[in-house]
């Protein structure tokens, strides 16, 4: 934490953040352009423009069927037209053929670009050929648009856009295409488009696709899990190569079962407020982020008491070996790494009638609307001591619960504010971390203090 102590934090933009700490310990350049650069032999410029080019990035992209989808025009219904998998791209490769858009919030594709792209030709080349060499158009009322990939160190993030909620009363019409089928052919059409055939290697998913991974048997009409005879037979024997030759990472996204730091239960003596639980990214969702393989702000272990992810562990694994059961996929191959990435949802104020705006997709919008949120946070955090001492005035000698809260004393707690530690990212732990028993089987809640996680850290 030495250079972390060195920064000057008071010159911080508001909200302070871990952040800003971390990716400003870079001495500004001494010079803004540089002259002598062209005078470099070529093989040393390009190695220059690939450091910059070679990081790591979490894509969010939305993925919506077109409204001429639906479960009965796709191998798996009843009307099969033929329309899937017969057409190949440039490369010669097969490409699904599957109607779907693809949306990226703010800048759309165009968030994908990297800055070297207008530079000059050497810099754009250095970016297409030999960083993004996935070129993947976009389908449907897009085409002409590119996503620019590098999946050796992109993190793919996809999410589900579904057309309707709930069917009308009176009338069902076709239902709309699974979200794991979509996304079944969309991994598939990024490696058709991928020169070397390898395809998404880091893929997040949240629980609306495990769960329609899942299945589900008490749904109507009956939801059965993800088996190869729902797919198209290439789509099928597509996803089994990318499960057992390709996929290096699969990240477990989920928030905490609480949108607040402050936690503590009456019958409970750990009421705390987790200053280094992670936040949720919001502004840029195609930006660039540092994995630590180790958590590096201070006070960490206090928080990590109290872990309470969304998701229940056992159940995701569960599904997850389901499917690769069902896929052939016996383990035998390319080793698969499982993680569980926990991060706090915001803004998501339980009290309010209607949900709150989405933050501007801008860097000062959500700014902003961060500074919002941790100033209803920290009254949260006053009504709840308000409530345990209210609760402890009816059984013991009345004792105002401090601010710090019952785990840290008060200088440690107002360190970590100084420091600070508050981060955008995410929490990345390896999912036999989960092996152990909850401390707290209701709340979901594990003691991990013997852990020390890894760190998705945003660069905003």
């Amino acid at each position: 934490m030495d250079q972390t102590d060195q920064t000057d934090v008071s010159s911080l933009p508001a909200p302070k953040l871990f952040n800003d700490v971390y990716f400003g310990q870079q001495p500004p350049p001494v010079h803004e352009t540089w002259s002598q650069f062209s005078r470099l032999p070529v093989d040393l410029r390009l190695q220059i423009w690939l450091v910059f080019l070679r990081q790591h990035r979490m894509i969010e992209v939305t993925i919506c069927p077109d409204e001429n989808e639906d479960d009965t025009t796709y191998p798996g219904g009843t009307d099969v037209d033929g329309r899937y998998y017969t057409s190949r791209n440039h490369l010669g490769s097969i490409i699904s053929g599957r109607g779907y858009t693809l949306k990226i919030p703010g800048q759309g594709y165009a968030a994908t670009f990297s800055p070297l792209l207008w530079v000059n030709r050497e810099s754009r080349d250095a970016a297409l050929s030999h960083c993004y060499r996935v070129h993947l158009p976009y389908p449907s009322e897009h085409a002409g648009q590119l996503l620019y990939l590098n999946t050796d160190y992109d993190v793919l993030k996809p999410s589900p856009e579904f057309r309707r909620a709930m069917p009308p009363a009176t009338w069902l019409p076709p239902a709309e295409p699974r979200a794991a089928t979509v996304l079944v052919d969309f991994l598939h059409d990024v490696k058709a488009f991928d020169p070397k055939h390898q395809g998404i290697l880091h893929l997040a998913l949240e629980s609306d696709y495990i769960e329609d991974l899942a299945g589900d048997p008490d749904s109507h009409p009956f939801k059965p899990p993800l088996t190869p005879p729902l797919l198209h037979p290439l789509a099928a024997a597509s996803f089994t190569d990318i499960l057992s030759t390709h996929l290096r990472s699969l990240f477990f996204a989920m928030n905490f079962r609480n949108s607040r730091r402050g936690m503590g239960e009456f019958s409970s003596e750990k009421l705390h407020f987790a200053q280094t639980f992670p936040l949720r990214r919001r502004g840029n969702p195609t930006g660039a982020f540092v994995w630590l393989d180790t958590d590096p702000r201070a006070g960490l272990e206090f928080d990590l008491v109290q872990v309470t992810p969304m998701e229940t562990i056992a159940n995701l694994l569960h599904v997850w070996n389901d499917i690769q059961k069902a896929f052939g996929v016996d383990g035998g191959g390319v080793k698969l790494r499982l993680y569980v990435c926990p991060a706090l949802q915001w803004p998501k104020p339980p009290r309010f009638p209607t949900p709150p705006p989405e933050p501007p997709q801008t860097q000062e919008g959500w700014r902003e609307a961060l500074a919002g949120h941790l100033r209803w946070e920290e009254g949260e955090w006053a009504e709840t001591r308000r409530e345990w001492n209210s609760w402890l005035s009816t059984r013991t000698k009345p004792k105002d619960v401090p601010r710090h809260g019952l785990v840290v004393d008060r200088g440690t707690f107002e360190m970590m504010e100084r420091v600070p530690v508050t981060a955008v990212g995410m929490w990345v732990f390896p999912v036999k971390v989960f092996d152990r028993e909850p401390v707290n089987a209701r709340k979901n809640s594990y003691d991990l203090r013997d852990i020390r996680p890894g760190l998705f850290l945003f660069e905003l």
